[in-house]
This record gives structure tokens, C-alpha cells and sequence, in this order.
């Protein structure tokens, strides 16, 4: 291994090892103390921690690798009904010292990948998200089916997400692209000899800016945090939402962006010193204030505390006064 690898990997869990001395074991199929999942979570919580003192964080699964590391699965939120449920996964060496950890998804994401349809047409997403390890790959399954109502014709399509996720033999999880595939059954009674439904694989109808959105909520804390890569994402949000023309309510478009406001606000502030602080030098080129403005304003997490707390401690002084500015200007 490049020493430049063993030092990445020295780094990020360096960055979260906040969680020692924690033995999950214990909690295997029960809930987590408050203080401790606090402890646990730490930099991988995509909320403001002071939101673990309303929500229950439940040890799912785990399980431990040749090397003594374990992968621990939780799940936040299952057993309130003002939240959807969020699942995490994450890393602990045989010291349960936190090595790596992210966001697997949350209960209905899988509307992120819908798109607007034609009337008669429409979409159901499965709120599950099975996982499971199978030898060094994490992975989490998620599906959606479009059917029709109208009179006459046919036409069902199950499509299927698999999210992956490489584990290192020290703990470190490597993303993989999403893997999308569908399987589609339609016929047209009134086409000539168009009884019989066709059946086969297609390549499937989703939402491209959907994939990237979940791809990019559910990155490892370890994975290299691209601030260009980030704002060239929000401005494909901002085209998005500007070329939409359906109603909001009803406007898969629409809802994506209301998606990436508060999941790109949400990672950002999980990575506040990079992320704060190029905004504030780069006024006039980035996309995301905007998006941060609404999630600000609807604080349905705390996101507006949690930005609060945030701002002091950037190390640059004049990205602390412009985000202080920022936040009179806001009223907050």
C-alpha cells in the first residue's frame, strides 16, 4: 500500500474516532442510551446531534470481520412517527474505535429517482431498504414500480437500486456507482394482435439528478469532500428547478430539489470547515445559499442551530463574519 493511502486511511479514522470504548454488542437489537449514541454517531449523524435526544437509535445488525472489525448497523427514528427512519452503517476496530461511517438511506428516498409521468400513469416506491454484506461488499436494495390506469393498455415496470459499498480490510468504506436495472411487462389491447404483454429488461425510467442526490446524502464520512464537484451538482438543482413547469406539489422535479436543499445543507454542515467557509470566498459563483435559505427557514431539524454552532468555529475569520452576516440577514 502507497503511504499516501495508509495516511488517508490513518486520517479518517483519526477524523471520527470519537466513539471508544462504546461496546455495541451490548445494545444488539435494542436501543442505544442517549448519551452513548451521541458518542457513537458522532461525525456520521447527518443532524444536528442535540436531534438524538428526541429520536431512538437502535442497534440493527452486525457484524464482525476476520480482522477484528466490525460493521455495526443502526437504525435512527424507526419507532417515532414524526420522522422517517434513517439507516446508518458504520465501521469499529476490535477497540470500538469508529473508523468510517455513512447514511445507507432513509424510509422513501426511493421518490428521489421518480420522474413526472404522463396522466394515467403512476409510481410506487417501496419504503424498505434491505442490506446486507456479502464478502467485502456492502449493499442496499431499493426498488420502485410505474404502472398505468388507462383502460386498455398494460404496462408495469419494476426497477431495482443497488447501492454499493466496498469494505476495506481496515474499515474503510469505498462508494460505488449506483447500479440501476428495471424489468418492464407492456401491451396495448387495441394495437393489432397487441394482446399479450411483452416482457424483457429495459434500461429503465428514473431520474439521473435522483441517483446522483442519493449517491451524494450517502457518502462515507472518509470519502473526499469536492466542494467544485458539490456546487456543480447544486447547479444542475438550480437548472432543474427553473426549467420545471408542473405544479410543485405534484412535480417529481420539484421534489428533488426540495430533497438536495436539505441534504447538500445536511452534509455540508457534517463537513462545515471546508464547506462554510468556500462558500463565503466564492459569493457570486455558488449555488447553494439559496438552497441553505429554505432549509434555514423550515428548520425542521434544527439546521438553523446547527449552523449557528458551526460558524464559530471556522478557522477563517472572514468566512465567520460573512456567515455571521449572513445570519442577522436571515433573522437568526
Amino acid at each position: 500500500m502507497k503511504l499516501s493511502k495508509i495516511l488517508f486511511a490513518a486520517c479518517a479514522m483519526l477524523a471520527i474516532n470519537a466513539s471508544a470504548g462504546v461496546n455495541l454488542s451490548n445494545y444488539l437489537g435494542a436501543a442505544v442510551p442517549a448519551n452513548e449514541a451521541k458518542a457513537v454517531l458522532g461525525k456520521v449523524f447527518m443532524h444536528d446531534l442535540s436531534m438524538l435526544d428526541r429520536m431512538v437509535v437502535e442497534v440493527a445488525d452486525m457484524q464482525e470481520r476476520k480482522n477484528g472489525v466490525k460493521v455495526v448497523f443502526f437504525y435512527v427514528g424507526r419507532m417515532s412517527t414524526q420522522m422517517n427512519t434513517e439507516l446508518y452503517a458504520m465501521s469499529f476496530d476490535s477497540g470500538w474505535n469508529a473508523v468510517d461511517g455513512m447514511m445507507l438511506g432513509y424510509t422513501g428516498d426511493t421518490q428521489c429517482v421518480k420522474i413526472t409521468m404522463p396522466e394515467g400513469y403512476y409510481i410506487e416506491t417501496q419504503p424498505d431498504m434491505p442490506y446486507s454484506i456479502v464478502a467485502d461488499t456492502l449493499g442496499v436494495e431499493r426498488t420502485y414500480r410505474y404502472g398505468t390506469s388507462i383502460v386498455g393498455k398494460y404496462f408495469n415496470q419494476l426497477g431495482t437500486l443497488n447501492s454499493y459499498y466496498l469494505i476495506g480490510p481496515n474499515g474503510i468504506f469505498t462508494q460505488l456507482p449506483t447500479q440501476v436495472s428495471a424489468v418492464e411487462s407492456h401491451g396495448d389491447v387495441n394495437a393489432p394482435g397487441g394482446n399479450e404483454p411483452v416482457s424483457g429488461e429495459v434500461e429503465g425510467l428514473y431520474s439521473i439528478l435522483g441517483v446522483k442526490l442519493l449517491d451524494m446524502a450517502h457518502k462515507p464520512i472518509s470519502a473526499k469532500f469536492d466542494m467544485n464537484e458539490l456546487n456543480k451538482l447544486a447547479k444542475d438543482f438550480v437548472n432543474l428547478e427553473e426549467s420545471s413547469t408542473d405544479e410543485p406539489s405534484t412535480s417529481a422535479s420539484n421534489i428533488n430539489v426540495s430533497e438536495f436543499a436539505r441534504w447538500s445543507t445536511a452534509l455540508g454542515l457534517r463537513n462545515a470547515e471546508p464547506f462554510l467557509t468556500w462558500i463565503a470566498k466564492n459569493k457570486g459563483k455558488e449555488a447553494f445559499s439559496n438552497f441553505m435559505s429554505r432549509v434555514i427557514a423550515e428548520n425542521e431539524f434544527k439546521e438553523a442551530s446547527w449552523l449557528k454552532a458551526m460558524v464559530p468555529t471556522l478557522k477563517d475569520k472572514k468566512a465567520r463574519q460573512w456567515w455571521q452576516k449572513w445570519l442577522t440577514e436571515k433573522g437568526r
